[in-house]
């Protein structure tokens, strides 16, 4: 999808107009951060 905009119209004048979709639900990743190192664990 080009964009949120474009992501909602999809939604909501294509999938949910089909008798077989009951539900829709979308999530929106802006960013993703990653952490390669592994923290240790602290043992008492």
């Amino acid at each position: 999808m080009p964009d949120n905009e474009s992501l909602y119209t999809f939604v909501v004048d294509r999938l949910t107009e089909r008798v077989e979709v009951a539900d829709v639900r979308t999530s929106v990743v802006y960013q993703h951060l990653r952490n390669d190192r592994i923290t240790p664990l602290h043992r008492p």
